[in-house]
């Protein structure tokens, strides 16, 4: 056997089950860890935690205001928008400066994949899901199989749960 035939049964492994399965978990916890990197490098969570304080209390206001019509409401609301507004912005924007980091990197990744992967069967999946049809263009794939996006879609949303408790991200306000 030449050294053409032992590439060529390496690719295989990745490419079909069950190496694919074990790659693409991999790859998707080390993206995931990426982007939990990035997030806590670039994002000031404590500060962001206030933010979503001062908008919350606003959206609390605002339901209690159409509840009772409360004038003392109202006037509290209003001196409060500008604070609101400022705040908002200042989130949204905090929020998308991983963005910058990140996006280019996984389009890169995934622009590699998809020649590989489109039509390999990851995960079967023990009932259909009919909506899958309406992200596959001309693809051969059942709508009860993921394929490696949706699978690592399916994995990474996981893995990015555990990874925030793990490493204080979440946005959680109480």
């Amino acid at each position: 056997m030449g050294y053409k035939e032992v590439i060529s049964l390496e690719l295989n492994w990745f490419i079909s089950p069950p190496g694919s399965f074990i790659f693409l978990t991999l790859l998707a916890f080390l993206i995931t860890l990426f982007v939990q990197l990035v997030n806590k490098k670039t994002i000031d969570y404590q500060k962001l935690r206030r933010l979503n304080l001062i908008q919350k209390e606003y959206y609390e206001l605002q339901r209690k205001f159409l509840r009772t019509g409360d004038k003392k409401i109202k006037k509290k609301m209003e001196k409060m928008k500008p604070e609101v507004d400022r705040a908002r912005a200042e989130s949204f924007s905090m929020s998308m400066k991983p963005m910058l980091y990140v996006t280019l990197p996984l389009l890169l990744i995934w622009q590699l994949l998809a020649p590989i992967y489109r039509e390999v069967p990851i995960v079967r999946l023990p009932l259909e899901l009919p909506f899958l049809s309406l992200f596959r263009r001309n693809s051969s794939l059942s709508t009860n199989v993921l394929g490696y996006f949706g699978y690592y879609m399916l994995v990474s949303y996981l893995l990015s749960f555990i990874l925030q408790k793990i490493m204080g991200t979440t946005l959680e306000v109480e």
